[in-house]
């Protein structure tokens, strides 16, 4: 009896499941091209602007999407908001009380129009009376939002825009945008070609590649260094060899050693923010041991990064120790030596992370990283002119991704 429960239980899964990837998107797809052509049909534009609001809940990915928005503030023709949503507590699953994420968009923009669910109501169910045109989301997972937020219910009243948070290195399974996320998004503005010929080929919806505004203002500089070596430790929070895995359990307690045998490096720590919350949850350490670790490490002299925004840091730092992260093509663009931890990634890298990786010392163990960090502050650096090149190809391809998603608003706007 038993095993036909298991049986049955397990049909009915195999079912859902095979419905959620393959009749799901379609129907999602068929609603939301429907509701794209009600709102072209019941449009009523504004001569004098178009109103556009970003839904934003995290400090740490909003330097992707800033460039549009600071440039729109500029301009006449766009009256921007920003939709301020709580952080989400994954414990409770709910969200929590407004904290650093209102602070943070409140002091750096002083006069920007702000909404939060003090307008919009608990759940933000006032949101479609704002009279949006477009509507730009933050990230492509949706359970972080609340329900009235979700793709398939804003594309209704506004058409649903997307910016990625990170920079797509790699040839993700097609059925990574095989969500309702993506099934109801009106214009998906890719990172790179080969995501926009990826995403492109499984979609009827729109998607654009003009350059990822997230690259579009990365200062162009040479190493800072002086009478110190900066040196930007970055690892990952995940053990899974999906994206190379995370060295953090490796060399979390070398830095110590490395700041006592060599005051001259100045040492910054910026752990991904869900490290320390998953290595409470896996039981690999306690909240006392990741106290003390923190306190042993600033007591030798270690600074642990709070930079909302991590291109802050990027732009003082001379070496950049990092497993994978979509923030080494800003490293690179900033003039960085790149120590790469990663492992060997499950994933297919795209052809554009192979660059970068070409341009990066590669460390299997702490001596090559110790090894790498002494050629460096001798001045050898052979890989240097190399990243020049690249970097200075890459800051070209996306100079002006910001005024070009403008434009191509404006020219949806006022298509007929």
């Amino acid at each position: 009896m038993k095993k036909n429960k298991f049986m049955v239980k397990n049909y009915k899964q195999k079912i859902k499941e095979w419905l959620y990837v393959y009749v799901l998107p379609e129907f999602d797809c068929f609603m939301a091209l429907r509701a794209v052509k009600k709102l072209n049909i019941n449009r009523k534009r504004n001569d004098t602007s178009i109103k556009v609001g970003f839904i934003v809940q995290m400090p740490e990915v909003w330097d992707k999407e800033a460039p549009v928005y600071e440039l729109m503030m500029e301009d006449k023709q766009f009256d921007p908001w920003l939709i301020v949503i709580p952080s989400y507590n994954a414990t409770s699953k709910s969200l929590n009380a407004y904290g650093r994420e209102l602070l943070f968009f409140q002091n750096k923009y002083q006069f920007a129009n702000i909404l939060t669910s003090r307008q919009l109501h608990e759940d933000f169910s006032g949101l479609k009376a704002q009279g949006f045109d477009y509507i730009f989301y933050q990230r492509c997972w949706e359970s972080y939002l609340p329900d009235l937020l979700h793709t398939s219910k804003v594309i209704k009243y506004a058409k649903t825009c997307y910016i990625p948070y990170g920079f797509h290195f790699f040839n993700e399974s097609l059925t990574y945008y095989k969500t309702r996320f993506f099934n109801s998004l009106y214009m998906f503005y890719c990172s790179n070609q080969q995501q926009f010929e990826r995403y492109s080929s499984i979609t009827k919806l729109k998607a654009a590649y003009l350059g990822f505004p997230g690259l579009c203002r990365t200062p162009n500089r040479s190493i800072l260094r002086q009478n110190e070596l900066r040196i930007l430790w970055t690892p990952r929070w995940e053990t899974s060899l999906r994206y190379g895995g995370s060295t953090f359990y490796d060399y979390k307690d070398c830095f110590v050693t490395l700041k006592q045998n060599s005051p001259y490096y100045k040492i910054v720590m910026r752990p991904h923010p869900l490290t320390f919350r998953h290595a409470i949850q896996t039981g690999k350490m306690s909240r006392n041991e990741i106290d003390e670790y923190i306190k042993k490490n600033k007591q030798a002299g270690i600074i642990f990064d709070e930079n909302e925004d991590i291109k802050d840091t990027v732009e003082k730092t001379d070496v950049m120790i990092t497993d994978f992260s979509s923030v080494i093509i800003s490293a690179l663009l900033c003039g960085v030596v790149i120590i790469y931890t990663g492992k060997k990634t499950d994933e297919t890298p795209n052809v554009i992370l192979q660059q970068v990786l070409d341009c990066c010392y590669h460390a299997n163990n702490w001596d090559d990283v110790i090894s790498i960090l002494d050629a460096i502050k001798n001045n050898n650096d052979p890989l240097c002119e190399q990243r020049v090149i690249l970097a200075e190809m890459i800051r070209k391809e996306h100079a002006n991704s910001d005024k070009a998603i403008l434009m191509s608003i404006i020219r949806d706007y006022y298509s007929r």
